[in-house]
């Protein structure tokens, strides 16, 4: 990544491109994510629909790659982990398309999510309108979708894999964008 104005253009640029269906309020709501060391962003937009749904992503700072995903979970949590990929992911060049990354948040935990997937933007339909890659003066950002995993189909995916893992999704006809993680709430 450039300068810091051509990271904001970029991220400028990254987000634009997110709200362009109409699907999504023409409004972001930035947040800064603090660790020891760094500052991390991130960004979520509501749904023109159902205010509930919200498209979150990181916005890159330590890489070129931005997470992101539509969820009914709390926007600043989801948005929160979409950074914490980020930070991952620059610390562990070796994760990319089609991983799997498992973790520990007591908030996803409470939910039933203990990982996610990382699949290219075009698996979701819904996305359709967004591109894999975006690129702004010479400067490239790869897109991802990140899918929520349950601790049933983490072990499912650590026991057969990715494709098997896919098939399965397929099969149960998986929701890959909006994902329910307030379920364990919704059902108390």
């Amino acid at each position: 990544m450039t300068d810091s104005q051509s990271r904001e253009e970029i991220h400028a640029k990254v987000l634009h491109n997110l709200m362009d269906d109409k699907i999504f309020e023409d409004e972001a709501t930035f947040l800064s994510f603090r660790d020891a060391e760094k500052v991390l962003k991130g960004a979520y937009i509501k749904s023109v629909d159902d205010p509930s749904i919200s498209l979150c992503c990181n916005l890159p700072l330590l890489n070129n790659k931005l997470f992101l995903t539509v969820s009914d979970g709390c926007p600043d949590a989801v948005t929160g982990l979409m950074s914490q990929l980020e930070e991952i992911t620059a610390n562990n060049t070796e994760i990319d398309m089609h991983h799997v990354v498992r973790f520990n948040d007591d908030y996803f935990l409470e939910n039933g999510v203990v990982g996610v997937l990382l699949l290219p933007i075009s698996v979701s339909p819904a996305l359709k309108h967004v591109s894999s890659e975006i690129s702004y003066k010479g400067d490239k950002t790869e897109l991802f979708l990140v899918v929520f995993l349950s601790e049933e189909e983490y072990m499912f995916w650590k026991a057969k894999g990715n494709n098997e893992l896919m098939s399965k999704f397929e099969k149960d006809d998986k929701e890959l964008i909006s994902v329910n993680v307030n379920r364990k709430q919704a059902s108390r």
